[in-house]
């Protein structure tokens, strides 16, 4: 693979990282502010309600992301 194509590679794997951590940083801060700092401090199963403050925050990123997406397509 040249070197042209490495970097793009690399440049992709990098924001998709940051995107990922960003996302998930954002979920876990929508639970604490829904849940009142409820969080657990190790990994353990939710409980319903921080599974349904996730999956809300999780919805909430995907519905931005798409409607980022499909703005400068429609207006191209």
């Amino acid at each position: 693979m040249n070197l042209l194509g490495r970097s793009q590679k690399q440049l992709l794997h990098f924001l998709t990282a940051d995107a990922e951590r960003g996302i998930l940083n954002y979920t876990l801060q929508g639970i604490r502010e829904g849940l009142d700092n409820e969080t657990p401090d190790k990994p353990t199963a939710l409980s319903t309600e921080q599974q349904m403050v996730a999956m809300g925050k999780l919805l909430e990123c995907a519905e931005v992301n798409f409607r980022t997406l499909c703005d400068p397509i429609h207006y191209q």
